[in-house]
């Protein structure tokens, strides 16, 4: 899954090869472990003091943010990706795309946040839950808008820790403090994760402002804005998909079965990704360098920097895979004595991370291939596609079907993906053994 959100890149003088790239990933690695770590204490205590009930509610809240905070993106972010690299030597059209993203972003993020305030004023849960997580929506923006201005400037390193380190800990803190006041609940834990997210992008701002060039922030500007949109466009349709394809599992538990259900399966779905950071890491750093070496129609290296993000991340997974079926039941026990329950469901989340890893940065190959719009199409296939099979699953099955949709729309779009690639002439698969004769 290519997610603008993970994106990290490396220089472009940076050698290739094996070493260079595990060297790249290491550091996005280690601080991306720290914030899964500090991330998992804090769904721990939400879940353990809240209950089922309550951590159900503040995950099914939690989920409508996260998909609609990637509303107000419009794509830019991963085509800053593209763009920003190709401005480095161009400060006037630097300046003009960073004020574009920064207006039409923020303007977006703040007519969400409204439109969440007014649906406070209507009952019923579902409107407090769509309006609380429209209201995350501007932290979000602010927080995902600033880490580009810090990737543009080559700080890397730096607009990783503030997300990944940086909030968590924010977050942390506030949910104890809460927690020791007697004041928590899954509202304040809502409110908590929105205070978190400005707090950060203030941060990052003025630690933009501490290390960018003067040149950069102020000047003559050149606003090519028709051309970036139509390139952001078909990113926005691709990452909208992603985000539905990441939060409609959640979200249709929650809107189709009782609160307990949204958090048995919120849970699972909390410990599956742990198993996913090596490969996004991996990925991460991959992604600019498969942008660089289309532009320069280099195959060969991006078909080695697939190989070997496909033989690390497939390595990692397979091991998280293992130990997750193993241990399973005392893995959800710590969120609780209801929490066992899911095991099933965690264990088929766990396996839908394995085509991921086995297909490597297929969606990056065809997002920064120059077929952006068919990699859109494909990847809102399989969020209509996992939708539909929700539907049609969960009645059925309960959080087990929706976990089984979840497997089988993963696993077709990766199988899209990797015909997609074959195509381009990159190979997004293991390669497989040669036949001795």
């Amino acid at each position: 899954m290519c997610d603008a959100q993970n994106v990290s890149a490396v220089e472009p003088s940076e050698p290739e090869g094996r070493g260079s790239l595990l060297r790249s990933s290491f550091g996005t690695a280690t601080t991306s472990v720290a914030g899964v770590g500090l991330r998992f204490i804090t769904q721990l205590l939400l879940s353990n003091v809240l209950g089922a009930n309550g951590y159900g509610t503040f995950l099914y809240a939690r989920g409508w943010g996260e998909l609609l905070g990637k509303v107000p993106d419009r794509g830019y972010h991963l085509a800053a990706v593209q763009f920003l690299p190709r401005f480095a030597d161009d400060e006037r059209r630097f300046r003009g795309f960073i004020r574009t993203v920064t207006i039409e972003t923020l303007a977006g993020a703040l007519a969400l946040a409204c439109l969440g305030i007014a649906l406070l004023t209507i009952g019923g849960r579902l409107s407090a839950a769509l309006a609380l997580g429209l209201l995350l929506t501007f932290g979000e923006a602010a927080v995902k808008l600033c880490r580009v201005f810090l990737q543009s400037v080559h700080r890397f390193a730096t607009a990783n820790a503030f997300t990944e380190l940086v909030r968590p800990i924010v977050a942390l803190v506030v949910v104890g403090c809460l927690y020791f006041f007697d004041a928590l609940t899954a509202t304040s834990a809502l409110a908590t994760m929105l205070g978190a997210g400005l707090v950060v992008s203030v941060l990052q701002w003025q630690t933009f402002k501490a290390i960018a060039p003067a040149n950069l922030l102020s000047g003559e500007r050149i606003t090519e804005r028709e051309v970036w949109v139509a390139s952001a466009r078909p990113h926005m349709v691709s990452q909208t998909a992603v985000a539905v394809f990441a939060n409609a599992d959640l979200l249709l538990v929650g809107l189709l079965l009782a609160p307990v259900d949204a958090a048995l399966y919120g849970a699972a779905s909390r410990i599956a990704v742990l198993g996913r950071f090596s490969h996004q890491a991996l990925e991460s750093v991959a992604a600019s360098r498969i942008s660089e070496d289309f532009g320069r129609g280099d195959l060969r290296s991006i078909q080695g920097d697939v190989d070997r993000v496909i033989m690390y991340s497939s390595m990692a997974t397979l091991g998280f895979t293992l130990v997750a079926w193993l241990f399973a039941t005392p893995i959800l026990r710590l969120f609780g004595p209801e929490f066992p329950a899911g095991r099933n469901v965690l264990i088929l989340l766990v396996l839908s991370g394995i085509p991921n890893a086995l297909t490597g940065p297929s969606g990056f190959v065809a997002a920064f291939s120059g077929q952006e719009r068919r990699y859109a199409v494909t990847m809102a296939c399989a969020a209509v596609a996992l939708i539909g099979l929700g539907l049609v699953l969960i009645p059925l099955f309960g959080i087990e079907g929706m976990a089984i949709a979840y497997l089988v729309a993963s696993t077709g779009w990766n199988l899209a993906l990797i015909v997609q690639a074959k195509q381009l002439g990159i190979r997004c698969y293991p390669p497989l053994p040669r036949r001795v004769r």
